[in-house]
């Protein structure tokens, strides 16, 4: 693939040309073996295409995370920025990050500030993560800053696994019961059914009933599914524009329990995410800025985007943002925090409360679900035996 280039020469005169290399850091070496020094390096044509959606692979956030609190340990021990990016494009776990940690050696080594780097690459460094390194490379302290940035982003992955974590058994039970039943009505039942046809005495209401919707299921199946199809595509299409995701957003935060977890779930990100930024030295509006792309919820993230205007011309951060949508501790330790100049601390603290009160009732909602879905797929499937074995049973007795 070739390269377009731009480079100074040893007697400072600006050339621009193209170079065949397999990669970006292979140009940038062939060209300083030239005694060129490169000022830009771009990927013409069409493998230049290729080459931006590949790296749209989106890197882990797991990864992300190692990565962070690998490079803030090698430049708190005093390695310079472009050799702790090189060690970190050889500690790459992904082929993303790989290619990433190489381009930004590359930019580095053109002149380029480790966020602007960092900036060019969206799938794998956020905009939380760049306006970190930023505010960090303006403070002179990007070691600090990262290291800061690595325990938030620890603690923000350990909450989202164990989210996911506590819904993986009712999930795995639900898909196992459904199974189940699907097996025993499709395939177990018909072979019974020739064998109750030619019973001469009345079936018991049990099976009667199982084998009414049995047939029922099988005439109507082909029409029901295509009614289920068409509905699910329409939600689905419907849920692409921005205005009805916002609509099922804000009304989803008023359903019982459901709701309220979901707004504490997004409380503790606001907190961590916000007491991150501002302890990193990022002025408020930048902040909130950042903010409102790593909320989930559209209506939070539509309010967060009314709050920055506010902010702008002069109201607090509290007053900006009150509205029913956020947790009402949240609101008040914003204010506290304000007032007593002490905003980061504060939210520190409320986003402990959040974390604690979501992983308590998240074990809560699953120690109601698991019995819930036991009894219930335990009385389908209690039914189906009934239905199958109490005919028997008759025959036997008569």
């Amino acid at each position: 693939m070739n390269f377009k280039y731009r480079a100074a020469g040893i007697d400072g005169r600006i050339s621009e040309g193209s170079i065949a290399a397999n990669r970006k850091d292979e140009a940038f070496s062939t060209l300083v073996s030239k005694k060129l020094y490169p000022i830009s390096i771009e990927e013409e044509g069409a493998a230049a295409g290729e080459k931006k959606i590949r790296r749209r692979k989106k890197g882990s956030q797991a990864e992300l995370a190692e990565s962070t609190g690998e490079l803030a340990k090698l430049l708190n021990a005093g390695l310079p920025l472009l050799t702790a990016v090189g060690e970190m494009e050889g500690l790459a776990e992904s082929a993303a990050f790989r290619e990433a940690w190489a381009d930004v050696k590359t930019e580095l080594r053109g002149g380029a500030a480790f966020s602007k780097a960092l900036s060019g690459h969206p799938e794998c460094f956020p905009p939380l993560f760049v306006g970190m390194v930023s505010a960090g490379e303006e403070s002179g302290q990007l070691g600090p800053i990262l290291e800061r940035l690595s325990r938030y982003l620890d603690e923000m992955r350990t909450l989202r696994s164990e989210l996911v974590s506590a819904l993986v058994y009712p999930a795995l039970m639900l898909a196992v019961g459904l199974l189940c039943v699907f097996f025993l009505v499709f395939f177990v039942l018909p072979k019974f059914a020739t064998v109750f046809e030619d019973m001469q005495t009345e079936l018991p209401l049990p099976t009667r009933v199982l084998l009414g919707v049995s047939a029922r299921l099988k005439s109507v199946g082909p029409i029901l599914f295509i009614v289920v199809s068409a509905t699910g595509f329409f939600i689905w299409k419907s849920l692409q524009e921005s205005a009805t995701r916002l609509k099922l957003h804000k009304n989803l935060l008023r359903v019982p329990l459901i709701g309220d977890l979901w707004q504490k779930v997004e409380g503790a990100r606001i907190a961590r995410t916000l007491s991150a930024l501002l302890a990193g030295g990022l002025p408020v509006l930048r902040s909130l800025d950042i903010l409102k792309d790593i909320v989930q919820n559209l209506a939070m993230r539509a309010k967060i985007v009314e709050a920055v205007e506010a902010v702008r011309v002069g109201r607090g951060v509290g007053e900006s943002l009150n509205s029913p949508l956020f947790p009402g501790l949240l609101l008040r330790m914003i204010a506290v925090g304000e007032n007593t100049g002490n905003l980061t601390e504060m939210l520190d603290r409320a986003a402990e409360v959040f974390e604690a009160q979501v992983r308590a009732r998240s074990k809560t909602l699953i120690s109601l679900l698991e019995p819930a879905m036991i009894v219930t797929l335990a009385g389908v499937v209690g039914f189906i035996f009934a239905a199958v074995l109490l005919p028997m049973m008759k025959m036997g007795g008569g």
